[in-house]
C-alpha cells in the first residue's frame, strides 16, 4: 500500500486562525495599553509579518479590528467580545486538561491551542460546570461578561480563512 501516511493530528481548524489573532491582539493590548504592531503579532504567532497584515486586513473588513499601517491593530467592540469568548474557552480547556487529565502547564497550553477552535459554547459551559465554576468566569452564561447572548451566536463570531 503506497501513498501518503494519514495524519492522526486533529483537523478542527488550522493554527493561527482568526481567533488566535484576536486573542494575541487582546493580550498585547492588555499588557501594553497600546495597539498591537504587526511585527509583534508575527513574533507572538510565529508567522511572517506579511501573513499577519493579510489577516488583519480581513479582520478589519469583518469589523473585528481597526488597523492603521505603522500605528498597529486595535480590537473593536465586536473584536473584544469575540477575543474574550475565545480566551475563556481556551482557559476552560487548559484548566480541564490540567485538573482531569493531569497535563502539565505546557502540554495543556499546546492542546488548548488546538482544541479551542473545536469547542462550542455549550461544551464550554459543561466544562465550566465540571471545573466547579471558576471564579474568573461566569459559567451561567459564558458570554455574560461580554454582552447579550446574540454576541455568542456562531453567526456573529469570527470567520476563519
Amino acid at each position: 500500500m503506497g501513498g501518503k501516511a494519514m495524519s492522526l493530528e486533529p483537523t478542527c481548524k488550522e493554527r493561527n486562525s482568526a481567533e488566535d489573532y484576536l486573542r494575541a491582539i487582546r493580550n498585547i493590548e492588555g499588557a501594553t495599553g497600546k495597539a498591537a504592531g504587526t511585527n509583534e503579532l508575527a513574533k507572538t504567532l510565529q508567522i511572517a509579518p506579511a501573513t499577519v497584515t493579510e489577516m488583519v486586513q480581513k479582520l478589519e473588513k469583518q469589523g473585528y479590528v481597526s488597523y492603521r499601517k505603522y500605528y498597529g491593530v486595535r480590537l473593536t467592540t465586536l473584536g473584544q467580545k469575540a477575543a474574550l469568548i475565545s480566551q475563556n474557552k481556551h482557559r476552560l480547556l487548559k484548566s480541564y486538561l490540567k485538573k482531569f487529565l493531569n497535563f502539565t502547564e505546557e502540554m495543556a497550553e499546546e492542546e488548548a491551542d488546538i482544541l479551542v477552535h473545536c469547542v462550542s459554547l455549550r461544551l464550554s459551559e459543561r466544562l465550566c460546570s465540571m471545573l466547579d465554576r471558576p471564579d474568573w468566569l461566569s459559567c451561567k452564561d459564558l458570554c455574560s461578561r461580554v454582552g447579550p447572548e446574540a454576541a455568542c451566536d456562531p453567526k456573529n463570531l469570527v470567520k476563519d480563512y
